[in-house]
């Protein structure tokens, strides 16, 4: 009842061709557009198909039916290998392509971490499940772009390419929402860590620097637990200091509670994860893989660092060009930043070994013509900006027209608020949050110069994107001033990454003591939150969970009704998102602020399905809760004498343990009218 909708494993199967086509001909791809070295070629091409098919998919899926459209988008992934292959100038051979897939360390890397983290997931409902289980019903049911899941007449201005993903393991496995995003989590946060792997190896040329970039990955994040360790004096005066936001406000009514408690967060592992090693700006992948758009975006950023510097012609731009634009569906700010910084570093780079700027500008132009016209939260915050009156949609996602200007300078944390860097004491707090990865700015930020001058523009071009996702925030600020949060993890990471990354460079050459034993008490303080949250989240493995809000009871109705009501249709529930997760239809509970509308407070209160049907409404799912709040009239009008059939009809012996799914068609104005009378 957890992972499939049907009984047999063979449903699975059109999963498996999808997933092995989008990799074969992602492989062909990158094998003929880019000179990458053998042991990268496999998993980068795996990845690659996953990107380009997300672009496909995305087109595709706006003219063709779901069944038809995500199969073939991987088919067009296979035709566009094969046909690169066939025209390239010198096809590798089969006896030679072989070889490739037998290079196992980067594919033990993403299976290991793949199962782990899908199994933890399957154990946990953190970071919004509402909001993924809604957007992977609807789109796996063909509604792309999506529409506001609690809303059918707003447009989504919302970053969806990760749960258009796990949509189609959805849709081609046969999956439930709830397992095809654990699934989905799982699978790219594999292929994260296993190409963080590869640019680790080919950055350092030893496999012991990718599994190092791969343990940063994992488990690097900041360092909140040092607070511990100040003076009681100045601990208490920092923790009346510090304004508590969000999770963090819901764990204690200050700081130095919370730091002796768990972290209360909704749908958070039974053993919970102590607030001192949770972090609201730098959250190691282990932890934020469980939201999504995170690894994904992060596989999609190494995968561009590998093929950047190898281009081959034309068809490395394209590929790049499709690659970035997924990038941007994923996680706009990521691919914003980094954008500038290859801007940036373009305009500076000078020497004889440098990449060819024209391409890399035609590349991230066409990038950002794409992102700017394939839907999602760039082109939803275009068309505000060029719509009299601004966008309808709801706020998620970054949008430029919510930025302001921020005085004092701040750093903003998701749990501990605004951290002015005024304030003595928010400072040192503040330090803490960001962590030992601050400490390695200084040696990223200072290659600047020294990757310029050796032609790669790639690094420099990241090194540039940390400065300026760092340094923005300080003084802008942003409507929902926690999501802003995005740019100073991006910053944290890859200092962590590249600064880790050149300690191992040097260790290996200088054999010094003392540079030894920093760099790994460095590593250490670096990664132990990490290695604590990943004890927390352990202890979820033997729990499986459907969802927040989810029964065994509306599992049971989504096998036998998901995707099978009338296309178009509404679903009136009184919860305000639990059928659009069940069934793949849209309901309209929310404004866009997500305010419940009072009109659909009406309904629910009411239960009247003559009044729902008039509302526009076809169907409505009830709970035994609602049934039994409902006034008796309108209980009545669904019973066997009513207006309203009941189509669908679960029951068990527990908390609210009925459901009941009515057609109200029958209802409305019109199908009253067309009654004969006396019958």
């Amino acid at each position: 009842m957890y992972w499939t909708r049907s009984d047999s494993l063979l449903v699975v199967l059109p999963a498996v061709g999808w997933f092995v086509a989008c990799a074969i001909g992602g492989w062909l791809i990158v094998s003929q557009a880019f000179r990458l070295e053998r042991r990268e070629r496999s998993l980068a091409g795996a990845v690659a198909g996953l990107g380009i098919w997300l672009f496909c998919q995305n087109l595709i899926g706006r003219w063709l039916p779901p069944a038809t459209s995500f199969g073939l988008s991987a088919l067009v992934v296979l035709l566009m290998g094969i046909s690169s292959a066939f025209k390239a100038r010198a096809p590798r051979g089969l006896g030679v392509a072989w070889r490739d897939w037998a290079v196992w360390q980067p594919w033990v890397i993403a299976v290991g971490v793949a199962i782990v983290v899908a199994l933890i997931g399957r154990g946990v409902g953190v970071f919004d499940d509402r909001k993924n289980l809604s957007l992977i019903s609807l789109m796996a049911a063909g509604d792309i772009p999506p529409h506001f899941y609690m809303n059918a007449d707003v447009t989504f201005r919302y970053h969806y390419g990760m749960q258009l993903f796990a949509a189609g393991l959805m849709r081609m496995a046969g999956l439930f929402p709830w397992s095809a995003f654990d699934l989905s989590k799982g699978v790219v946060a594999g292929l994260a860590s296993g190409l963080a792997f590869l640019l680790g190896w080919r950055l350092t040329h030893r496999a012991g620097g990718g599994l190092l970039a791969a343990v940063v990955l994992l488990l690097g994040t900041g360092s909140r637990w040092g607070v511990l360790f100040l003076p009681p004096s100045i601990l208490r005066a920092a923790s009346a200091a510090v304004d508590l936001i969000g999770s963090g406000s819901n764990t204690a009514p200050d700081l130095l509670h919370a730091l002796r408690t768990g972290w209360v967060v909704s749908g958070g592992p039974p053993s919970p994860i102590p607030f001192a090693f949770t972090n609201g700006v730098f959250e190691p992948l282990i932890l934020s893989s469980q939201a999504g758009p995170v690894a994904l975006s992060r596989a999609l950023l190494f995968l561009i660092l590998l093929l950047l510097p190898r281009m081959r012609g034309r068809p490395s731009i394209v590929v790049l060009s499709m690659l970035m634009a997924s990038w941007a569906l994923v996680w706009e700010t990521d691919f914003i930043v980094f954008g500038a910084g290859m801007l940036v570093a373009m305009w500076f780079s000078r020497g004889k070994r440098q990449l060819t700027r024209r391409p890399l500008f035609i590349c991230l132009l066409l990038a950002a013509v794409l992102a700017a016209a394939q839907g999602g939260t760039l082109t939803e915050a275009i068309r505000g900006l060029l719509t009299p009156g601004g966008s309808a949609g709801p706020a998620s996602g970054f949008q430029l027209q919510s930025l302001g200007f921020r005085w004092p300078p701040a750093i903003i944390s998701a749990h501990l608020g605004s951290l002015l860097l005024s304030n003595p004491l928010l400072l040192l707090v503040a330090g803490f949050e960001l962590g030992v990865a601050l400490l390695a700015a200084p040696f990223v930020t200072g290659r600047i110069g020294r990757w310029l001058r050796r032609g790669r523009i790639e690094l420099s071009a990241l090194a540039v994107a940390a400065l300026l996702a760092f340094l923005l925030p300080l003084v802008l600020r942003y409507e929902v001033d926690r999501d802003i949060t995005r740019f100073t993890g991006f910053s944290l990471l890859v200092w962590a990454l590249l600064g880790g990354l050149i300690w191992w460079l040097q260790e290996n050459r200088v054999r010094s003591t003392v540079w030894r034993v920093a760099g790994w008490t460095w590593l250490v303080i670096l990664c132990l939150p990490g290695v604590v949250i990943l004890g927390s989240l352990l202890t979820a493995l033997p729990r499986p969970m459907l969802a927040e809000d989810i029964a065994p009871l509306d599992a049971r109705m989504a096998q036998t009704h998901w995707d099978r009501l009338a296309p178009g249709a509404l679903v009136l529930d009184s919860h305000p998102w639990r059928a659009v997760a069940l069934f793949g239809r849209l309901t309209r509970s929310t404004g866009t602020g997500y305010e419940e509308l009072p009109e659909w407070e009406t309904l629910v209160s009411s239960g009247d399905p003559t009044d729902a049907a008039a509302a526009g409404y076809s169907y409505m799912y009830i709970d035994r809760r609602w049934w039994q709040a409902m006034p008796e009239v309108s209980r009545a009008a669904l019973g066997k004498a009513g207006c309203a059939l009941l189509i669908g009809e679960q029951a068990d012996e527990g908390r609210n343990g009925e459901r009941f799914l009515f057609d109200i068609t029958g209802c409305s104005a019109a199908a009253v009218r067309a009654v004969p009378p006396g019958n």
